[in-house]
């Protein structure tokens, strides 16, 4: 199975998704999974909305985790 169908099948089977801006972010969105996506800030945070993706400046992470 290609890399893409391997990480899309290993998001489907988890119960979320912590990453910075990869392709994970768009798979977890796509399966419904939720997912939190870290960033350099909070301006390029807003250009990565996808539903179900919660986006937070990558300092900001952890107290956001815990909060979910």
């Amino acid at each position: 199975m290609p890399a893409p169908g391997k990480l899309l099948a290993m998001i489907a089977n988890s119960a979320g998704v912590v990453a910075a801006n990869t392709a994970a972010l768009p798979l977890a969105s796509y399966v419904n999974v939720p997912a939190l996506g870290m960033f350099e800030s909070d301006e390029v945070a807003a250009k990565y909305a996808y539903a179900g993706v919660t986006c937070v400046q990558a300092s900001d992470a952890a107290a956001k985790v815990a909060s979910m």
